[in-house]
């Protein structure tokens, strides 16, 4: 198959395992004997590290990044943040959508869009393909269901400055939705977003290494753990 894999980052500019775990998989498929196409984001400003360059990695987007500010600012600052995140999908939709051109995918695999914008996705949809989503958090269910029904005057702002790409996001298929939990699934729904076929994936980390029983004849077990959260379905968040 011929695989478009789009994360808003893609290692080396990686903050976090969403970015890393997409790049895994896409990796992955390609042994599998499928045709991986990766489009991300361009290095941002931030980034210092070596910049490599990947035949497959196209690097068309520009990432907005979190805000800076560590005082009282940061709460006003993060509003207008969270402005440029959607606003940003206009300018991603028309670059993915000239990338597109005279190209052929069977299938679209949609990890994050935070930061680049969700309205982004929208010009895969207009040339048929086939789009599922990878959802390692509620960002979706919290920009698509929760924040609308927080207050009308979040719904008032999108309508009078974000009106088309609102109308854009509004318009993208979540049919084909995969989330890391059951946990997440439920979160979801609680937050108001509506799902037509959600999948829950398997977690590679099972309680085998709880159950077996531990020896002081055997090497002690070393057990290390990132983002201990309940959205990853990971049921050692309790342990002291």
């Amino acid at each position: 198959m011929n695989i478009l894999l789009v994360s808003n980052l893609l290692p080396p500019e990686a903050y976090g395992g969403y970015e890393m775990r997409a790049y895994e998989i896409g990796k992955l498929l390609a042994t599998r004997g499928h045709n991986v196409t990766f489009v991300t984001s361009q290095f941002s400003s931030r980034f210092f590290g070596q910049k490599a360059h990947e035949n497959n990695v196209n690097r068309i987007f520009t990432y907005i990044p979190p805000s800076s500010f560590k005082n009282w600012f940061r709460a006003i600052d993060r509003l207008w943040n969270r402005f440029l995140c959607s606003a940003v999908g206009l300018r991603s939709y028309e670059k993915l959508k000239h990338f597109l051109k005279n190209r052929t995918f069977d299938l679209a695999y949609i990890f994050n869009t935070e930061r680049i914008g969700i309205a982004t996705c929208l010009a895969i949809q207009e040339n048929a393909i086939p789009l599922v989503w990878h959802a390692g958090d509620n960002y979706l269910a919290k920009h698509l269901g929760h924040w609308p029904g927080l207050s009308p005057l979040y719904q008032i702002f999108h309508q009078v400055f974000l009106r088309k790409v609102t109308a854009m996001e509004r318009r993208i298929d979540f049919s084909n939705l995969l989330l890391v939990s059951e946990f997440l699934k439920k979160d979801f729904t609680k937050k108001g977003f509506r799902m037509k076929n959600p999948v829950v994936i398997s977690r590679p980390i099972t309680n085998q290494i709880l159950a077996t029983p531990y020896a002081p004849s055997l090497p002690p077990y070393f057990f290390m753990a990132c983002r201990i959260d309940a959205q990853k379905g990971n049921p050692y968040r309790d342990w002291e």
